[in-house]
C-alpha cells in the first residue's frame, strides 16, 4: 500500500501552537490517517475535495477544527488549521 509523508507548513505549525494541547493531539491523530488515505472516499464527510481551486485542495474535518491540505506525488502538505467558523475567510487567500 502506498504511503504518503505528511508535512506541516510554517503556517500550520504556527496555527497548531495556538491550539490547546488536547485539540492539537486530536488533530495530529487525524493527520496520521492521511499517510494512507489522503483522498475523499465514498460518503465520508471527514475528507472533502474543495471546489474552485486551480491546485486540488482538500479539507480534513476533526471536531470543530479543519486542516486544509494539498497532495503532491509522495507528500501531503498541510497548509493551515482553523476553527470551522473561520475556514472560509482563510480559504479566500488560496484561490
Amino acid at each position: 500500500m502506498h504511503r504518503f509523508r505528511v508535512e506541516l507548513s510554517k503556517t500550520a505549525r504556527r496555527d497548531g501552537k495556538r491550539l490547546g494541547p488536547s485539540v492539537w493531539l486530536g488533530l495530529l491523530r487525524q493527520l496520521k490517517t492521511l499517510e494512507v488515505a489522503p483522498f475523499s472516499t465514498g460518503k465520508s464527510k471527514r475528507i472533502k475535495k474543495l471546489a474552485g481551486f486551480k491546485i486540488p485542495t482538500y479539507r480534513l474535518r476533526a471536531g470543530n477544527y479543519r486542516a486544509v491540505y494539498r497532495i503532491d506525488p509522495e507528500l501531503v502538505r498541510i497548509l493551515f488549521f482553523d476553527d470551522k467558523h473561520n475556514i472560509k475567510s482563510r480559504l479566500k487567500g488560496l484561490r
